[in-house]
């Protein structure tokens, strides 16, 4: 294939470990939750809010999700917004990280206590400057002694109405398709409470089967004004300069949390219980049954939104892996050996368990699955186990618990186990260009001659960026093809990198197969 040639869908696409700073501690003397990945700059880097304050003498301290307290130096604040400083040695947080904890010291006193969402990263030498996006948690501290003086009143009015004042300067064009979003999902919920209480199984429409089938018809009956509306949010939301972005993402949130949040998946995309974007759950809910929820409405909602095309191109690409997995095993069978294959970030494992039920080329496979987090390899060891039983297949499954950093501090040895096929899928939405390009030279080292190393990002078109940025907390870092390929390694030659698109468009694949044989 010639170098500068790749493809989407069969058509030419485009041509052409450090130690831990003194400040960073463990608060826990187990570690729970997630291990980070090591991140640095966002597709956009920082955002800035014009109406921010430049601190002196301010302090956050912070507790990542997998339980490490992190003190970083204060060096802007808005109500919506603070950006930090952070040693680099502390680079253990990532893009869409959740902190349950967060509280910003002013003078040595408590102004914020709550919830951040890392929301970018920049890289500057030795530090990182860290945005995270602030809940409304003020009140419960800044309002408590007002009463005590009527100064402290005065002055507690001043800030209300320079809050209210924030919502003056949102864009009058958000407004109204917020207020649009809010009055429909408002009376669509009324409805489909009217539509429950009705509920009366008829002799030849009864139970379980008949409720599906409402829900089923009711999702495609109300799919295109949800899609019109949510399309136009997407338009106008990715209008908002950058700098002004916090402010609106909290009026939006404010106003729309309380009608979307009651759709699972929405809930936990949001609430990133395990305390980062993509956990296992919200993967598995992406290939499980859409219809969950406590309500008709809920589960109305929750249908829909697994529907759109973000939520498809995750299924496609779940089954374009488990088509590599087939092409790469009979390859290995025809040279007589098993396959060797290493999944980075491995979450679910579903493309692992598709394999096994449709293959029994998977009788040749031998995976080693690596992610960061003790639960959601227990969750891909029990379901992995339980598809292996049922399929009756001898595949050779190993799991093991790395960060990110720690694969790049190994990367540094010389390997001692190569792999036919390595990879990687979902975690570069959340990884900026430093940690991809740093990530794949780790894995193509540990390729084996003639190995495939796969891995995939959302593309720049994809369709709900905005929607999933400003109303979850959930940005994604997308990247074109060209972005894409020129994260390969320069080890790979031009003319081994292919990028490919799944059917919707949404997910590219970046494709490096190394050459048996070293070139000149």
């Amino acid at each position: 294939m010639p170098a500068d040639q790749w493809h989407k869908s069969g058509r030419t696409l485009v041509r052409g470990d450090e130690g831990v700073a003194p400040h960073v501690r463990t608060v826990a003397s187990t570690q729970r939750g997630p291990s980070s990945f090591a991140t640095g700059a966002g597709a956009s880097g920082l955002r800035m809010d014009s109406n921010a304050t430049t601190l002196h003498d301010a302090l956050a301290v912070c507790e990542t999700s997998r339980g490490v307290e992190i003190h970083a130096r204060l060096i802007r604040l808005a109500r919506q917004e603070a950006v930090l400083e952070i040693a680099a040695a502390a680079a253990t947080v990532r893009v869409a990280e959740a902190f349950p904890r967060c509280t910003i010291l002013l003078q040595n006193r408590p102004a914020y206590a709550g919830r951040a969402v890392v929301t970018s990263l920049v890289r500057t030498g030795s530090v990182l400057l860290c945005s995270v996006a602030l809940e409304e948690a003020w009140p419960k501290l800044a309002v408590a002694g007002l009463a005590r003086t009527s100064e402290g009143l005065r002055n507690g009015f001043e800030d209300l109405v320079q809050q209210w004042r924030q919502v003056q300067r949102i864009r009058a064009e958000y407004k109204l398709i917020v207020a649009d979003l809010q009055s429909f999902l408002h009376e669509l919920r009324h409805w489909c409470e009217q539509v429950e209480l009705g509920f009366r199984p008829t002799q030849e429409r009864s139970g379980e089967g008949y409720e599906r089938a409402v829900v089923e018809e009711l999702a495609v009956a109300v799919a295109p004004s949800l899609n019109t509306l949510f399309e136009q949010f997407e338009y106008v939301a990715g209008r908002v300069e950058e700098e002004h972005r916090p402010t609106h993402a909290a009026y939006a949130q404010r106003l729309l949390h309380p009608l979307l949040l009651c759709a699972p998946f929405l809930h936990r995309l949001y609430r990133k219980p395990l305390g980062y974007a993509g956990d296992y759950e919200m993967v598995s809910m992406l290939q499980r049954d859409p219809q969950e929820g406590d309500s008709l409405f809920a589960q109305v909602l929750n249908q829909w939104f697994l529907g759109q095309p973000p939520a498809a191109a995750h299924r496609e690409r779940t089954a374009f892996l488990i088509r590599r997995f087939a092409e790469e095993a009979l390859a290995a069978r025809t040279r007589g050996g098993p396959l060797r294959v290493g999944g980075v970030g491995c979450g679910p494992a579903g493309e692992v368990a598709g394999f096994m039920e449709q293959h029994a080329l998977a009788n040749l496979a031998d995976f080693t699955l690596i992610d960061f987090n003790d639960e959601t390899l227990e969750h891909a060891q029990a379901v992995l186990g339980e598809a292996k039983r049922r399929h009756c297949r001898t595949t050779v499954l190993r799991f093991a618990k790395k960060t990110i950093a720690k694969i790049l501090k190994a990367g540094r040895q010389p390997a001692t186990d190569e792999h036919e096929l390595i990879y990687c899928a979902g975690l570069f939405d959340y990884l900026p260009d430093w940690v991809c390009r740093q990530l794949l030279d780790t894995l193509y080292a540990l390729l084996a001659p003639g190995g495939l190393l796969i891995v995939t990002n959302a593309d720049n078109s994809h369709p709900c960026r905005h929607i999933l940025g400003q109303l979850f907390d959930s940005p994604l870092i997308c990247r074109n093809a060209r972005q894409l390929v020129a994260l390969a390694p320069a080890a790979a030659p031009p003319d081994t990198r292919r990028v490919s698109a799944e059917v919707t468009g949404g997910i590219l694949f970046l494709e490096l197969r190394k050459p048996r044989q070293p070139r000149a």
